[in-house]
């Protein structure tokens, strides 16, 4: 009897496998080449962002023409013109931006490529993507963004950049994230993390497994809380070169993130990240 339930353990997680592996896929992370298994299918991006964001602070939301607000759809704007031109994304909605067609001379040049040297680039979540960006009334040198596009940016953070440049870098930071769809790649490892507890948990000792670690509150707190340090770097990686591709200084960049709540250890660690990458570029261009 004890080795038919051991078989029947067995089976149900074998099965649990299979199906994570049927319903997930490979993707290329655009701009880092990395790739990443991810469970949540792109057209789900954004209805998971819209429920997390209807627990935050839409209440302090400053209005569409005021002038912060303004400033930052304009500096958002050129970013995803950017980001369209770069990655080639055919349709992309939000921050009064229309869409504009890519020219046929972009796929002419990409035709010229022998295939074997051509990146297939997973951008299914980019296109026909709503973005939005807003400006929220608090006292907080900060800025985050949720799955689907929506970028929260608050007051006190404008005031404290001088220039619309170091406004890009925390901009092109954040949309770095949804780029390398960092909140699905999260929600997928801890998946695999509560997998692997409930196959330690049930086998051996016959306790029940502990209670599930996906509740509504620690799902929030997964998508809300700081990506890893890997994502971190990864994204100012990929916002970098969108500053770049935007017509921004990635040089500021440091300079925003020294000033960014709270100065804590991955602070410092995206500084000398960021700081290694300009001393690597420069070292290269001169070389």
């Amino acid at each position: 009897m004890k080795h038919v339930k051991e078989y029947k353990k067995i089976c149900i997680v074998g099965l649990g496998i299979v199906t994570i592996f049927t319903i997930g896929s490979w993707e290329t992370i655009p701009y880092s080449k990395r790739k990443h298994f991810v469970l949540i299918p792109p057209s789900k991006d954004t209805s998971f962002g819209n429920f997390i964001s209807r627990t935050r602070e839409e209440i302090f939301v400053l209005p569409q023409d005021h002038p912060d607000s303004v400033r930052v759809r304009s500096i958002s704007n050129k970013i995803l013109r950017a980001l369209q031109s770069d990655l080639k994304i055919k349709e992309m909605t939000g921050l009064e931006y229309s869409s504009r067609n890519i020219t046929s001379d972009v796929d002419e040049k990409e035709a010229a490529v022998p295939w074997w040297r051509r990146t297939k680039f997973s951008t299914r979540h980019l296109e026909g993507l709503d973005w939005e960006v807003v400006v929220v009334d608090r006292y907080l040198n900060n800025a985050y963004v949720l799955p689907g596009g929506k970028i929260v940016v608050y007051k006190y953070l404008l005031k404290s950049c001088k220039s619309d440049d170091q406004v890009a870098a925390v901009i092109d930071h954040e949309v770095g994230h949804v780029v390398a769809r960092h909140y699905a790649e999260r929600f997928t490892k801890s998946l695999w993390f509560a997998i692997g507890l409930m196959i330690i948990f049930s086998g051996g000792s016959g306790r029940s497994p502990p209670p599930h670690p996906l509740g509504t509150r620690k799902l929030a707190e997964l998508v809300l809380n700081p990506c890893s340090r890997s994502n971190e770097k990864e994204a100012d990686y990929i916002g970098l070169l969108l500053m770049a591709s935007a017509g921004y200084d990635p040089r500021e960049a440091p300079k925003v993130f020294e000033m960014l709540d709270p100065p804590d250890d991955s602070s410092k660690s995206k500084l000398k990240f960021i700081r290694d990458f300009f001393s690597e570029l420069f070292s290269n261009l001169f070389q």
